[in-house]
């Protein structure tokens, strides 16, 4: 992303992804997204979540999942060796 936090809101904001299967840049894809408050969206998102308005779009096993990333992250920089996750 040209800017991935507060994007500007005059403007659209393109993402971009590559599952760098070919060296020349040539499996990277583009994605635009319209001009909005990315914050307000996920606050909304999250009171309709709170509300039962809608599903969460991750379970719990994705916060657990995260969570033994980053305990996996510090105890590496403890031992300085890598750790398995």
């Amino acid at each position: 992303m040209h800017i991935p936090f507060n994007a500007l809101l005059c403007g659209s904001t393109r993402i971009f992804t590559d599952s760098a299967s070919q060296l020349d840049g040539g499996s990277v894809h583009s994605e635009t997204i319209a001009a909005c408050v990315q914050y307000g969206l996920q606050g909304d998102a999250f009171s309709r979540a709170v509300r039962g308005e809608i599903a969460l779009p991750y379970g719990v096993e994705d916060a657990i999942a995260n969570m033994r990333v980053i305990d996996a992250l510090f105890a590496s920089e403890k031992t300085g060796a890598w750790v398995t996750v």
